[in-house]
């Protein structure tokens, strides 16, 4: 039993079973507890007994470790507004050394935090209150010093990742994030920049675990990132964390140093033949249009030939069928026009002296250049 009569009564018990009753009553319970074996008691009730003996001498100070712990919400509220009320009523001093800010902000008038060494003390709202317009960042696979992230020490547990071809893979990458909610990232989460690092491992891992080597290496780091802040989101959000991801930037993303010349060898040759793809791609696409060109250009000129020589052969014997039908008319005359045409063409193109008969009686020699002719046919 928790306390037997005898003892409550004994000389030595400075305690009359007045006050302890009336310390039982002030604590939320009824007195008949006290017959109770400890065993039969829930955790709100054992902890109500211990506040109760804590009051036995009407202490000034009370000094709380965590007191509701395994304690479920509803009576971790109810154990938080008992204490509210005997600070209150008795105007005690209770020190409650505890890791969970929602019970700070909530129910502390003043908060000192320490971590080793002092981080903050005073008032709860105001020194428990976030910078919610700050940039975060934190650095997974790496640890930059010297201020500059060109400048990194590698973190193999972090870095290290197999991807969906199951090779090996080195990333380093960097999670930009900032306070969207102050409420939920400080009362939802108990270590929020933790959370955020250990959450954006798991989607990296997720992500690379499903994506093949080369495209890794290569076209497909846009993606990842991409696809990378999206997940992360999501995540927190289902924590409801109050953070918002601002980014998912890969600083780099190279195989293992081990295998990394022979790598390095791969991509070289793999560059050397995209190069000599597209040179033949752009040697493809010179000659083909311009043999196109010149096929058609071909093709066009033999067309408009034949369409030249069909059209003169159609003129020539629509012509011939026309002076045929003159002729049957009137074939000397026919025969005369014809005979005077072919004579036209005939003496058009050479040099000619033409003399009339009656020339001889007026005086005119006829006269032929022996010498010049001889000349002409040595030529």
């Amino acid at each position: 039993k928790i306390v037997s009569k005898e003892e409550r009564t004994s000389k030595k018990n400075k305690t009359t079973d007045t006050e302890i009753a009336t310390l039982i009553k002030e604590v939320g319970l009824e007195e008949k507890i006290l017959d109770q074996q400890y065993s039969s008691l829930s955790t709100g009730q054992f902890q109500r007994m211990l506040f109760a003996w804590a009051l036995v001498g009407n202490p000034s100070v009370l000094i709380l470790d965590e007191p509701t712990s395994g304690v479920d919400v509803a009576g971790e509220s109810t154990i938080y507004a008992l204490l509210h009320d005997l600070w209150k009523k008795r105007n005690l001093t209770i020190i409650l050394i505890t890791h969970d800010l929602n019970v700070v902000w909530g129910h502390a008038s003043k908060v000192l935090c320490l971590n080793k060494t002092k981080l903050c003390e005073g008032d709860p709202q105001k020194v428990l209150t976030p910078d919610v317009t700050r940039d975060n960042r934190i650095e997974i696979g790496y640890r930059s010093f010297g201020g500059a992230s060109t400048s990194r020490r590698d973190v193999p547990d972090e870095s290290k990742m197999i991807t969906g071809d199951e090779n090996n893979i080195d990333i380093d990458f960097i999670v930009f994030w900032k306070i969207a909610d102050a409420g939920a990232y400080l009362f939802n989460i108990q270590d929020p920049p933790e959370t955020v690092k250990v959450a954006a491992q798991s989607v990296m891992r997720d992500i690379i675990g499903q994506t093949k080597i080369q495209t890794a290496l290569t076209d497909g780091r846009q993606e990842i990132q991409l696809k990378a802040k999206t997940m992360l989101q999501d995540l927190l959000n289902e924590y409801q964390s109050g953070v918002e991801i601002r980014d998912v930037q890969l600083l780099s993303v190279d195989p293992p140093a081990e295998v990394i010349d022979a790598f390095n060898d791969v991509q070289r040759a793999r560059q050397d033949r995209d190069t000599l793809i597209n040179e033949a791609e752009a040697f493809r696409n010179d000659i083909v249009p311009r043999a196109r060109g010149e096929a058609a250009q071909l093709i066009s000129e033999a067309e408009a030939y034949a369409s030249e020589v069909v059209n003169r052969a159609k003129g020539d014997a629509d012509r011939f069928n026309s002076i045929f039908e003159s002729y049957k008319l009137n074939p000397e005359v026919t025969q005369s026009r014809i005979y005077l045409e072919t004579m036209e063409k005939v003496f058009s193109k050479v040099k000619k002296i033409i003399m009339d008969k009656s020339a001889s009686s007026s005086g005119v020699v006829p006269y032929l250049p022996l010498d010049q002719l001889k000349q002409r046919g040595d030529k």
